[in-house]
């Protein structure tokens, strides 16, 4: 799903959703730095979600970093809530 800024056509934001089975997940989320604080995540998490919904799907999931409190929050106000933190350390060489 995308939004698109009319004025610039230029996208504002997208949400990415895979299907596996009878659960979706929220892959990627991207709201362009000029859409921030319009409510444009909000919107794309929950047309993912109603999304999901009709097409029957009765889990949904998300996974974010620890430390993105504004993803937090909106994946949080769409109704998700946190059920499980890890930490993964991660080695380039």
């Amino acid at each position: 799903l995308t939004i698109v800024d009319v004025d610039f056509n230029q996208p504002l934001g997208f949400i990415t959703i895979h299907v596996d089975g009878d659960e979706a997940s929220i892959g990627l989320v991207a709201v362009a730095e000029r859409g921030r604080g319009k409510g444009i995540g909000i919107n794309l998490t929950a047309a993912a979600v109603n999304w999901a919904w009709e097409q029957n799907i009765p889990q949904i999931k998300v996974v974010t970093q620890g430390c993105n409190i504004p993803a937090q929050r909106v994946f949080q106000h769409a109704g998700f809530v946190t059920t499980k933190t890890d930490v993964w350390l991660h080695s380039w060489l």
